[in-house]
């Protein structure tokens, strides 16, 4: 495996992991107001 490739799948997994922290976050929030 060549390092670029390795580095775009670091940041693709970082991309995702943010983005489902970030919609639990939202889901918790919205669970909490009510």
């Amino acid at each position: 495996m060549s390092r670029t490739s390795i580095i775009m799948m670091i940041i693709t997994l970082g991309f995702y992991g943010i983005g489902f922290i970030y919609l639990l976050n939202k889901a918790f929030h919205s669970k909490k107001q009510r």
